[in-house]
């Protein structure tokens, strides 16, 4: 028996297995990240699947290099979303990210939707992919490998764009924290 050897086929179900546990595991915050991003539900289904076609085509060829396939996936997203962007009009992400509030009433969520969405149109692009991609659990260290920035680097941006967030939300220093 020789060890280490294996045959095309178990490699190309080993591929076939992780990929489909990435998928599994990753494809609900890509959506919700691209549905952020592009504020249209149809339009980030389909760049959702657009980001797992591109991901499964390299897959094979996907070197980890200290990248983690979830970096490298949201990073195929962030293109995808930038491409789509630049198509169309430039529209504002997170309008959905409202904590959730199931003890407010429908009209008090339905305020702070309209609340964030103005705010967020009043903050760079910059600062709301970064507020964007933290409300979908990406960390510190994941966005630094989407954005090709240090993990100190996003964590000051995101400081900072919480800060401006803040501010136009009219929330002073007591205000709530990311």
């Amino acid at each position: 028996m020789v060890v280490g050897v294996t045959s095309g086929s178990d490699r190309s179900a080993d591929l076939e297995q992780t990929f489909l546990e990435l998928y599994n595991q990753e494809a609900m915050p890509v959506l919700r990240y691209l549905h952020a991003a592009v504020r249209d539900y149809g339009a980030a289904e389909e760049l959702m699947s657009e980001t797992f076609l591109r991901a499964w085509q390299a897959w094979p060829r996907f070197e980890h290099r200290g990248v983690a396939p979830r970096s490298w996936l949201f990073r195929i997203a962030r293109n995808l979303a930038i491409d789509h962007a630049r198509k169309r009009r430039p529209v504002v992400p997170l309008a959905d990210a409202v904590p959730d509030q199931r003890s407010a009433s429908p009209a008090t969520v339905a305020t702070d939707r309209v609340v964030l969405s103005g705010a967020l149109q009043r903050v760079s692009r910059a600062d709301r992919e970064l507020l964007s991609m933290r409300s979908v659990g990406l960390t510190h260290s994941e966005i630094g490998r989407v954005q090709g920035r240090s993990e100190q680097a996003v964590k000051v941006a995101w400081f900072r764009a919480a800060q401006r967030l803040r501010a136009e939300l009219g929330e002073g220093e007591e205000g709530p924290r990311g």
